[in-house]
């Protein structure tokens, strides 16, 4: 990381702060379980009332809440809220926040704010376009590496903290795990995370203003609280790393049994009864999202279970099982599919967009919606799933036919002329159909976001990784290497 000139730095003042830290708190807060918010209020508020200088950790975190609040708006949104270009600020921002983890030496630090900070950064990273997966992936197993440095995988040293620093640090963990489980998916590596590998209890359901440094006790209440969206998702990977279904590389088969749709059918039924019930009487927006995101998320799990290989996922070969629905696996293929643009159609939901836009890309409804259309034209749905995937390429930019996600779009370019030439091959063809038969993605690709991933790593020249202190893990039945 470094300053190049080419960008200003960031330097907000603090009514921008908290303009950035409100966006923050709308957008991303609800759905990513970071920070305190009553602890960031009062460090503004120390701040506004210059009673001390911020700790550059502290600073360093409020740059990484700003650069998140403006990754997290739509371009047209920062312009009429912010008055400037998105992709200057982020830059900016961007650049800012490198600096400050090079004050703080990420590399060798053992303070939690900055982990924070660390991890909300490598976040959005991973919600651009991204063309450096596997640059992330290797700063995310550095914030992991620090993160066990710091024991937030032994729930046994955990306990020897002030009630409030322990469930911050696993509330820290558990969201690590969710970013090194999406990493590891863009990056097509292993996953650095196992389920053997800590035993950091799951953060309470509780909001943030019911507990604080002074608790001295913290439990789990009944009913929706601000952590209910992160618990499921937390039993979601859980689920997942129970299961084994890591991500899927070439030639290595993650051996998904039958029984284990039988295994998803009851963790729907689990996230159900300890969440969706919950939020069924409630009209929030977040309620709405839980409700809508929950049975998709074990759908993806199902659509996992399709797929042996990384190449069969490019290759749009799946797995036949006779326990297996295709019906309904295609309908939620399409939902996933549609999922982005649901949500932009949604004024209640839209400033979440960014959780789905390029940040969870759906690689296996894809590819298994590409390969039903190519196996049965004409079947069920397929004017639905055609439209949408239609706008899946079209909302594709340039960068993903460059670097590490070339080779997978440009083999679902391939499935899909092959879904469309099968269409136009069956009996009572579209003959006359305004679907192109072929479909120039680069010439209308949106470079507005491209300059926001020249991702410098030459930060980390100077310092050798593995000498970085990072003790070795406890005995508890698994082990893990870096």
């Amino acid at each position: 990381m470094g300053h190049h000139g080419q960008v200003p730095l960031a330097n907000p003042s603090l009514p921008q702060i908290r303009q950035l830290w409100a966006t923050y708190v709308r957008n991303v807060d609800p759905l990513m379980k970071v920070v305190h918010k009553p602890s960031v209020e009062l460090a503004l508020n120390d701040l506004a009332s210059r009673q001390r200088q911020v700790d550059e950790d502290v600073h360093t975190l409020l740059l990484s809440i700003c650069y998140a609040g403006i990754v997290s708006l739509p371009a047209i949104q920062a312009r009429t809220e912010l008055a400037l270009d998105i992709s200057s600020l982020a830059m900016s921002f961007k650049e800012s926040a490198e600096r400050g983890f090079m004050k703080v030496q990420i590399l060798q630090t053992t303070n939690f704010t900055v982990l924070q900070a660390f991890v909300i950064f490598l976040s959005y990273q991973t919600c651009l376009p991204r063309t450096e997966a596997g640059n992330i992936a290797a700063l995310t197993a550095l914030a992991v590496r620090t993160a066990r440095r710091m024991k937030l995988h032994d729930e046994r040293s955990l306990e020897k903290l002030t009630p409030f620093e322990a469930e911050m640090r696993r509330r820290l963990w558990w969201q690590l795990c969710l970013l090194d489980w999406r990493v590891s998916e863009d990056a097509r590596s292993e996953v650095t995370i196992s389920q053997l590998s800590f035993d950091t209890r799951m953060p309470a359901n509780i909001d943030d203003d019911e507990f604080g440094p002074a608790s001295t006790d913290i439990h789990d209440r009944q009913g929706s609280t601000e952590m209910t969206f992160s618990l499921m998702r937390f039993e979601t990977w859980l689920a997942i790393a129970g299961l084994q279904m890591k991500h899927l590389l070439p030639g290595k088969a993650p051996s998904i049994a039958e029984d284990q749709q039988a295994a998803l059918d009851k963790l729907f039924v689990s996230l159900d009864h300890s969440y969706l019930r919950q939020c069924r009487h409630l009209s929030t927006p977040i309620a709405r999202l839980l409700s809508m995101l929950t049975p998709l998320a074990v759908d993806k799990l199902r659509l996992l279970s399709c797929f042996s290989s990384y190449d069969d996922i490019t290759k749009g070969v799946w797995n036949y099982s006779s326990t297996l629905d295709r019906d309904k696996i295609f309908q939620s293929s399409i939902d996933l599919l549609d999922l982005e643009h649901m949500m932009d159609r949604d004024d209640d939901l839209r400033h979440w967009r960014w959780f789905v836009k390029n940040n969870h890309i759906q690689w296996h409804a894809m590819s298994f919606a590409l390969s039903e259309l190519r196996i049965c034209p004409g079947r069920q749905l397929e004017g639905k799933a055609w439209e949408t995937i239609e706008k899946c390429f079209s909302s594709t930019t340039l960068d993903c036919f460059q670097g590490s996600q070339s080779n997978i779009w440009s083999s679902f370019n391939v499935l899909r002329q092959e879904a469309l030439d099968a269409r136009l091959l069956a009996p009572g063809s579209i003959g006359g159909s305004t679907l192109p038969l072929t479909w120039d993605l680069v010439g209308s690709a949106d470079l507005s976001d491209s300059s926001l991933m020249n991702f410098d790593m030459g930060w980390l020249h100077d310092v050798d990784i593995t000498q970085v202190d990072c003790p070795s893990m406890l005995n508890r039945g698994g082990s893990e290497e870096i």
